[in-house]
């Protein structure tokens, strides 16, 4: 656990009570990125096999902040994919908003 905290994109990781098969924790938008800035909830179920056989999960959900897979759109938003090829801008743009949206601590004024 130590060791993913070295981590710069690892906020916080532990596990749910004393299940050692489930944890919680949160990872930070890369920085330079649209996702710069959030905080993004993490809900990890392990098989029994672990830690015998430990998942590369962390690095592969900042892969998929960092360079999405264009060729497997997600089913409940299936223009993003094709906005990321054909409008780079925007999809910046629209993952910037929803980062500040839904990863951002809102400020109480």
């Amino acid at each position: 656990m130590g060791e993913l905290q070295k981590q710069s994109f690892v906020d916080e990781i532990a596990p749910v009570l004393e299940d050692i098969y489930h944890w919680h924790g949160t990872i930070l938008g890369p920085p330079n990125s649209p996702f710069s800035g959030g905080k993004f909830v993490l809900n990890i179920n392990f098989q029994p096999e672990h830690p015998f056989k430990a998942p590369r999960l962390l690095d592969s959900i900042r892969s998929m902040l960092i360079e999405s897979n264009l060729d497997e759109a997600h089913p409940d938003v299936p223009d993003t994919a094709e906005m990321y090829k054909n409008d780079r801008a925007m999809y910046d743009s629209t993952a910037q908003s929803w980062t500040e949206l839904y990863a951002m601590e809102k400020n109480s004024e």
